[in-house]
């Protein structure tokens, strides 16, 4: 009888709430977090399907262009004869430019034409014209991510190897062509597209791993590591060289890549 009586007065007097109401508010707001957090993670989960959907997408293009053409985006050789205006690769059978190494303003010819050739053969829903503009280049010369609209990807046939990347091999990577998650946040005052700033957590990019390859960070055909000088911005990407991903760093320390061809 003193639960049910039991009253918690405000001030005046006034009738406050009784512990029973006072438990369904909490119950309310435990049930209102917990929407809020399941709905995060619902949004997160949708980016990483969108990003893995893109490289799914890009794939396909790859291919079909080599089929149709007889050789690689970016790296067409004849593509002026075929659409007036657009740069020509040279023909090497990869693409040249290294993804841990270049920087604004100069980013390897072809792994800017890369995502203009596809999109000239419309190959690709996108248009890109394949130039660099300090402040409009994602999205315009190459893709946004889906797991982060500021950050884009380019094309690329190597990359830099040295211990400031979190790598311990005495020679660099070499494949024909990946998809390079590396450009990070350039602007008219920071001159390095891939410099401090990564584009994906390492939980993230661990996630998207596991979900296409074997989750190992430095091998399989999606692999991670630490930008260029990273370990002045953000922190690690990994939890030691050629190591797993540092699964304790909650910021964007990592760049990627998606490889295409070896």
């Amino acid at each position: 009888m003193f639960w049910k009586s039991l009253n918690i007065r405000g001030l005046g007097g006034k009738r406050g709430f009784t512990l029973i109401e006072l438990s369904i508010v909490i119950v309310l707001i435990g049930l209102i977090v917990a929407g809020v957090v399941g709905g995060q993670v619902l949004v997160q989960q949708a980016k990483l399907r969108s990003q893995i959907s893109e490289f799914q997408k890009y794939s396909v293009a790859f291919n079909s262009f080599i089929l149709e053409y007889g050789e690689m985006p970016g790296d067409f050789s004849m593509a002026s004869s075929y659409w007036g205006g657009v740069t020509d690769g040279n023909g090497n059978r990869r693409i040249d430019g290294n993804s841990y190494g270049a920087n604004h303003p100069n980013l390897e010819t072809e792994m800017k034409i890369f995502f203009w050739h596809l999109s000239s053969a419309g190959l690709i829903p996108e248009s890109f014209n394949g130039t660099w503009n300090a402040n409009s280049n994602v999205g315009v010369s190459f893709p946004a991510l889906k797991i982060d609209p500021k950050k884009g990807m380019v094309a690329s046939g190597a990359t830099n190897t040295n211990g400031q990347a979190q790598t311990t091999s005495a020679t660099r990577q070499v494949y024909k062509a990946a998809l390079a998650l590396i450009v990070g946040q350039p602007n008219s005052t920071n001159s390095a597209f891939n410099d401090i700033i990564g584009t994906g957590k390492p939980r993230t990019y661990n996630s998207i791993d596991n979900k296409i390859d074997d989750g190992v960070a430095r091998s399989g055909i999606f692999t991670a590591e630490r930008p260029w000088n990273g370990s002045t911005g953000n922190g690690d990407c990994l939890d030691g060289n050629d190591g797993d991903y540092l699964l304790t760093n909650t910021l964007a320390a990592c760049h990627a890549l998606y490889i295409l061809s070896k």
